[in-house]
């Protein structure tokens, strides 16, 4: 089974309008209101997360990898249906496997590789033989085939969802990471060609980690078919051509995790007032009476940013009640208490 035989097609004089994923700054959905602070109280806080979005991205990811990390940032707004199909593999942990022949978790592997044009995974897990611990790849278990949501063009450095054959409704858990702006000629992977596409782009390498995606393009690759046409281009590590292939030759992704789609950080005017990052919380504390502008900075995967600006006016906290007892003798012999 191999998703993308049918995709090196001759180009075609149609062309289909597909938008590019260019990133969208983030914004400033909610103002932070100025407020007054007791000098010595608690620490506020305030959830940045309802004061800024990031309005192209709804949740990204981190791909480990054994040759470096690769940051993807997911459109969920754009293609929602393809970004949760995507979502459920990665957190019901359809990618991984508990191998008993390893006694250990089986990752998923990088089985197809194109120079110049796509790498791919998500398909199979490297399960091993127990006899002679060599690769025994389990295919990913896979839920119901999704809709097709084309629309962005296959440009260099974004994701998208494989195909099975010639049905455009066919993807399920299968990815992969474009090499060149594939769109058009001469792989068409936007419209409609050869029976096959067009294929829907849901993501992109984000945190100038396209390097990782390049360097697994130029593992050497190795036809086996034989065993599965799936393999007809897989990468292979420090592999002699002849041996076993074993899980450490395989381009293996052992973690998917979530990353912040958005980071940030202050600063303030005046030291009268403590500010730090918490997370997505902003913590704002007074130390001494006084004012103090708080500026706070979030910043996107792509590293633009948006910053916003309230004040914070710090004030003596009120007199607390004092229980002042005091014992005097009025007199001889006797006690008087003033309280």
């Amino acid at each position: 089974m191999n998703r993308l035989t049918l995709l090196l097609a001759a180009s075609l004089s149609t062309a289909l309008f597909s938008v590019s994923a260019q990133n969208v700054p983030p914004v400033v959905t909610n103002q932070i209101a100025d407020f007054t602070e007791y000098a010595g109280a608690p620490p506020a806080s305030i959830d940045l997360a309802n004061a800024f979005s990031d309005p192209d991205v709804t949740d990204a990811v981190e791909f480990f990898t054994d040759l470096g990390n690769i940051d993807v940032a997911l459109f969920g707004q754009q293609k929602p249906i393809t970004v949760a199909n995507f979502l459920k593999y990665v957190d019901q942990k359809k990618y991984f496997i508990f191998d008993a022949n390893a006694n250990g978790t089986a990752p998923s592997f990088i089985h197809r590789v194109v120079p110049g044009f796509i790498i791919q995974g998500g398909g199979w897990l490297a399960t091993i033989n127990k006899q002679n611990q060599a690769i025994q790849p389990t295919q990913v278990a896979m839920f119901p085939p999704i809709a097709n949501e084309p629309g962005i063009s296959n440009k260099r450095g974004t994701i998208a969802m494989a195909q099975l054959g010639s049905d455009a409704n066919s993807a399920t858990s299968e990815w992969f990471i474009n090499l060149a702006d594939n769109g058009g000629p001469p792989n068409n992977l936007d419209i409609r060609n050869n029976n096959a596409g067009p294929y829907t782009v849901f993501g992109r390498v984000v945190n100038n980690t396209m390097g990782v995606v390049d360097a697994i393009s130029v593992v050497p690759h190795y036809n086996f078919a034989a065993v599965h046409p799936a393999f007809a281009s897989l990468p292979l590590r420090n592999y002699d051509g002849v041996s076993p292939v074993y899980v450490p030759n395989l381009v293996s992704v052992p973690a998917i995790s979530h990353i912040p789609i958005l980071t940030y950080s202050v600063s303030t005017d005046n030291n009268n007032v403590g500010a730090g990052i918490s997370g997505t919380k902003l913590l704002v504390s007074g130390n001494t009476v006084g004012t103090s502008h708080v500026t706070v900075t979030a910043t996107d995967l792509d590293g633009d940013s948006v910053s916003q600006t309230f004040t914070i006016n710090v004030i003596a906290a009120p007199g607390r009640p004092v229980n002042l007892s005091t014992r005097m003798q009025v007199g001889t012999g006797d006690n008087a208490l003033i309280a």
